[in-house]
């Protein structure tokens, strides 16, 4: 089934949430120290897409694949996805930034909203044993890297810009 609306417009509106989204967490991990790219190209034996953000530790040599939802549709789609390419993403890291990964690790970020807190409530026995790892403890390890990760961010930023609140979130997200 294709859905249309005035031409393009819900395409757009889709866009925008998750551009500001991936705009929002890239300006935040810059602000840590990381070293970000955002929407990398890739096609490995027949596996392709994009990341949404990969993002450099040089202290570490730690490789962040993050994948944005503003919308879950599928939980096994998302987490097959994002299992794809955490695992090719340390191939093509050294490839296309000369970046030699020790560790690789992965987030699914959100905006936190209540709708998506649901959808992943009724999902948590997939979602806690994909990703354990949660709100302070990511951003914890977001400041200072170490050992591994696996989690789940619902971004504080998103929900505060929509709502008209935009001044002072960075420091909201890192509290």
């Amino acid at each position: 089934m294709d859905i249309r609306w005035r031409a393009g417009a819900l395409d757009r509106l889709l866009d925008e949430d998750h551009s500001a989204v991936v705009g929002a967490l890239a300006e935040l991990l810059g602000r840590l120290g990381w070293e970000v790219r955002v929407e990398v190209t890739y096609s490995v034996f027949g596996e392709r897409g994009s990341y949404d953000i990969m993002a450099w530790d040089p202290t570490t040599l730690t490789l962040l694949v993050i994948e944005v939802k503003t919308d879950l549709a599928s939980a096994e789609a998302t987490l097959r996805k994002l299992d794809e390419k955490t695992r090719l993403a340390p191939k093509i890291a050294r490839e296309t930034f000369g970046w030699n990964a020790r560790s690789t690790v992965r987030l699914l970020v959100m905006p936190d909203l209540s709708t998506l807190r649901r959808r992943i409530d009724r999902r948590a026995s997939v979602f806690d044993r994909a990703l354990p790892d949660r709100g302070h403890a990511v951003r914890r390890w977001l400041r200072a890297p170490s050992g591994p990760i696996a989690g789940l961010w619902f971004l504080l930023s998103y929900a505060m810009a929509i709502r008209g609140r935009r001044a002072g979130w960075l420091g909201a997200e890192l509290g």
